[in-house]
């Protein structure tokens, strides 16, 4: 599927029925080797040999068109599936209702546009200068939040998880190219995770992607 001039809006594409385990990437042409500087980026949702329904989130549209590519798990996968894709305005990155919620999973991806003259930190939100994205989750009943993050060029960037955009850090991991990362969490109650990524000097690409299975 291929969707032309999609720039400054967000696009919320998912699986929302299907009878098969399926794949779900997007790429900035349709030779996947083009897509984030070389590397076809994918979401399959970690449900092996079972039915999923992956959701992959461009925030914003970073290319001048945005290709989906959907594919079965196996090649010997077949079936009737259906994708929907929602194309909204660039959602403002704060801490509250508006914060894109990812409490169902599914992978966050964009460009960090971020700064060029930062320092490593780890602080409230106020104080991380430009942010890249803020992902809503509402703690699961285990009592731990888990996610994978990384950046294609990670000097400086972090990503943090707060209680509230004003508050300090409940956790947070400097450099992420990739990692796991885990915090306790109290049960039910929503919680912030602020992508903040280094821009690059002399204009470096530099991408982010999030994925949080629940």
């Amino acid at each position: 599927v291929r969707l032309a001039d999609p720039a400054n809006t967000d696009l919320d594409i998912r699986v929302t029925d299907g009878s098969i385990d399926t794949v779900l990437g997007v790429g900035a042409t349709c030779v996947e080797t083009s897509a984030f500087g070389g590397a076809f980026d994918c979401e399959d949702d970690s449900v092996q040999g079972a039915i999923s329904n992956p959701r992959y989130i461009l925030h914003p549209a970073i290319w001048s068109a945005v290709y989906i590519f959907l594919d079965g798990n196996t090649s010997a996968a077949s079936g009737v599936v259906t994708i929907e894709v929602t194309a909204s305005p660039r959602a403002v990155d704060a801490c509250g209702p508006g914060a894109i919620d990812l409490t169902g999973g599914g992978k966050i991806a964009g460009e960090a546009a971020g700064d060029t003259a930062i320092t490593a930190t780890c602080a409230a939100t106020a104080g991380l200068g430009t942010v890249d994205a803020i992902v809503a989750l509402r703690a699961p009943a285990d009592g731990e939040i888990a996610y994978a993050g990384a950046f294609t060029f990670d000097r400086s960037s972090s990503i943090a998880l707060h209680t509230g955009c004003a508050t300090a850090d409940v956790a947070c991991t400097l450099g992420m190219n990739p990692e796991i990362f885990s915090a306790p969490v109290t049960p039910g109650a929503t919680y912030y995770v602020v992508i903040h990524g280094f821009g690059g000097a002399g204009g470096d690409p530099n991408r982010y992607a999030l994925e949080y299975e629940p």
